[in-house]
């Protein structure tokens, strides 16, 4: 709500997690309403990682989300998928996948609908990293590490070094 008591957006989430010795396992599941734009999102996730040792661990994820415009009733679905190895504090290998079917229920035409890469990030003396990519990426917010900035859609081969100070 504003301070005019307008409710501009609404939202409800819920988790299950289990944690093993060597297993985290997560399953969500969140309800969002945009009342300005009058967009409804729905998106269910299935998240997962594995210890194999101190050091080497695996991770699944696989999420889901609905969106659906009530003002011109549009919807569509996306897609993502990510398979992720991880030697810690070294190195970690992902591959990931992403689809959207928006806009083809209305018959518009979209560059891409599905796009898929690879990345290794490597890190050295605890300030520095690097990180190749491959593939194609969709473009919006990108997350990585607990940072998030907004990417044009790309094509082709990224190198990404990294100092922080």
């Amino acid at each position: 709500y504003n301070h005019r008591n307008v409710r501009y957006f609404q939202e409800f989430y819920s988790e299950l997690t289990y944690t093993g010795q060597t297993i985290e396992l997560h399953a969500a599941a969140d309800w969002a309403y945009d009342y300005t734009s009058r967009t409804e999102n729905i998106t269910p996730l299935i998240d997962g990682t594995y210890n194999f040792s101190q050091r080497d661990q695996i991770h699944l994820s696989l999420q889901h989300q609905h969106t659906k415009n009530t003002l011109n009733k549009g919807e569509y679905d996306n897609e993502l998928f990510l398979a992720e190895y991880s030697r810690s504090p070294f190195m970690s290998a992902a591959l990931v996948t992403e689809y959207t079917n928006k806009n083809l229920w209305r018959n518009l035409s979209m560059k891409r609908h599905f796009w898929i890469y690879g990345n290794l990030t490597f890190n050295f003396w605890h300030n520095q990293q690097l990180s190749l990519l491959y593939g194609s990426r969709r473009e919006g917010f990108i997350c990585v590490g607990g940072v998030c900035r907004r990417e044009p859609e790309f094509e082709g081969v990224e190198i990404r070094l990294t100092n922080r100070f």
